[in-house]
């Protein structure tokens, strides 16, 4: 699992496509009692994979988000502009 550091990872292993997902949780713990914590490990996560995989070369970054991550009763499908 690829967490704050992930350029030796990057070195070691070369690979040439990545799917970046977030850190994930109960959705409880990130709407009420986590959520700083969330989104800053989210963020480091995403920096370091994204600057990493530039770094090193990886040909497709492939960046997941979880549904939950939008408003409960956003209008399906999900446009761009409803957020």
């Amino acid at each position: 699992m690829i967490r704050r550091r992930s350029t030796a990872w990057f070195a070691a292993k070369r690979p040439q496509v990545v799917f970046l997902r977030g850190r994930q949780g109960r959705r409880h713990r990130r709407q009420h009692t986590l959520r700083a914590e969330f989104l800053y490990d989210n963020l480091a996560i995403a920096t370091n994979v994204i600057h990493a995989a530039h770094v090193h070369g990886v040909e497709k970054l492939m960046f997941l988000g979880s549904s939950c991550i939008y408003p409960k009763l956003a209008p399906q499908p999900l446009r761009e502009d409803a957020c």
